[in-house]
C-alpha cells in the first residue's frame, strides 16, 4: 500500500528531529514501531479471516454441488427401478 524507500525514511526522520527534538525522537519512534507492528497484526487477522470465509464458501458450495449430484442421482435410480415407468412397460401395458 505505501512504500518507502530508504531515503524518504530518512526525511521523515530529519523532518521529525527538527520538530520533535532530539530528546523526544526515540519515545516517537517507539510509538510509531509500535502502532506499525499492531497495523501489521491487524491486517494478519483480516486476511486470515477472509481467507476462512472464502473456504468456507468454497465448502459450501461443493457440499451443494454434492447434494445436487446426490438428487439427481437418487432421482434417476427410481426413475430406472420404478415398475410403472414407460420404457418397462409391456406390449400389453400400452
Amino acid at each position: 500500500m505505501f512504500e518507502f524507500g530508504f531515503w524518504e525514511l530518512v526525511l521523515i526522520l530529519v523532518l521529525v528531529l527538527v520538530v520533535a527534538g532530539p530528546e523526544r525522537l526515540p519515545a516517537i519512534v517507539r510509538t510509531l514501531g509500535r502502532w506499525a507492528g499492531r497495523a501489521k497484526a491487524l491486517a494478519g487477522q483480516l486476511k486470515d479471516e477472509f481467507e476462512r470465509e472464502v473456504h468456507a464458501d468454497e465448502l459450501k458450495r461443493t457440499l451443494r454441488d454434492a447434494e445436487n449430484a446426490a438428487h439427481d442421482l437418487d432421482a434417476g435410480l427410481r426413475h430406472d427401478l420404478d415398475p410403472r415407468a414407460p420404457e418397462q412397460r409391456g406390449p400389453r401395458d400400452g
